[in-house]
Order: C-alpha cells, then sequence, then structure tokens
C-alpha cells in the first residue's frame, strides 16, 4: 500500500513511509497531494500530524520533567494535597505538571527566577526561619484569589492614603483584620 500511495502521490517510497513512521513532517503541500490521491481532505492530514507532533512533543517533555521530579522534595506534599493543589502526595511528572501550572510557570527554573524576584518585596522576619517555597505557595494562591476578586484598576494614590488604616489594622486581632482589609482595597 505504501508504494501504491507512493505512485500516486508523487513521493518517493521512503518519504511515505518516513511519514507513516512519524519521522518526516507531513507538510501542508503533502497533505494536498494525500487529499487528492486518497479522498481524505488535507485538513485532516494535517490535524492529524499537528496530533502526532503534539504527542511527541509531550513525550519529551516527559522525559525532561522526570528529570526534575526532585524539585517536588522542596514542597510538603501534604501540604499541598490538604490545599487541594494537587491531588495526592505521589513524586511523579504529573504531580511536577500541576505544580507548575498552580505557579502559572513552564519549569521548575521559570519558577525560581519569578520567586527570586518577589524575595526583595516583601519584609522578611530575622528572628524566624522562612520556608520559600511554603511562602510561594501561600503567595500564589493569595493572588489566585486575588484574581477572582471584583475590584478598580490600580490607583497607587489611593492605596498610599490607606497604608495607615492598613497598618494599623494589623496590629487588630488577626481572625478580624482580613477581611476589612480586603474590603477597603477592593
Amino acid at each position: 500500500p505504501q508504494a501504491d500511495l507512493a505512485r500516486r502521490t508523487g513521493l518517493s517510497t521512503k518519504h511515505i513511509n518516513q511519514i507513516v513512521q512519524g519521522t518526516a513532517v507531513l507538510t501542508p503541500e503533502t497533505a494536498l497531494l494525500l487529499e487528492r490521491a486518497t479522498g481524505i481532505p488535507a485538513s485532516m492530514w494535517n490535524q492529524l500530524e499537528a496530533a502526532w507532533r503534539t504527542h511527541v512533543t509531550r513525550q519529551q517533555e516527559l522525559q525532561q520533567l522526570s528529570k526534575r521530579i526532585d524539585w517536588l522534595d522542596n514542597f510538603s506534599l501534604t501540604e499541598l494535597v490538604k490545599r487541594s493543589i494537587l491531588p495526592n502526595k505521589n513524586r511523579s511528572t504529573d504531580n511536577l505538571q500541576r505544580l507548575l501550572a498552580f505557579f502559572g510557570v513552564a519549569d521548575p527554573d521559570i519558577a525560581e527566577d519569578l520567586w527570586r524576584s518577589y524575595r526583595t518585596a516583601f519584609r522578611r522576619s530575622t528572628v524566624l526561619k522562612t520556608d520559600d517555597y511554603a511562602t510561594a505557595v501561600w503567595l500564589r494562591q493569595a493572588e489566585l484569589k486575588a484574581r477572582a476578586l471584583p475590584c478598580q484598576p490600580f490607583d497607587r494614590a489611593a492605596l498610599t492614603a490607606l497604608l495607615p488604616s492598613l497598618r494599623a489594622l494589623t496590629l487588630e486581632d488577626p481572625a478580624t483584620w482580613p477581611n476589612r482589609i480586603t474590603d477597603l482595597c477592593t
């Protein structure tokens, strides 16, 4: 059948075989030739090629991610499951992908670079030991929660005017001030 298809498309048998094996790219031009030879629309051939390339790329990505599974060790998997960020405590590429998606980044190095830029933006206790990874999870959860809030565009002058009130609220009972701060800032 490959030799017959090669004759009907004008392509070499070797090229048809490489397309079938997934080692040669099925170009839009080849898809048009296949459409005329088989009656199957070129758009279908192009979709099949795109799906195949996505599959191959995803498999390569999984191989690369499997080398980074140890990044999960920086986090409390129990806490991530408790917060419904991960479905289980497995050290798996699936959980690594889910955690990267939670942070909205493509790979662990990008996450680390992003967090480095945040580290200088807030004060840290000199007495208590902080966990950068737990802090990153906490900040990301806050960021995602904040995105869901209905609020006005950022107004630096309005925030500056609110700062004395916000600082005063932090001295009150922690059970009450977060909601009041949210109300003031939205």
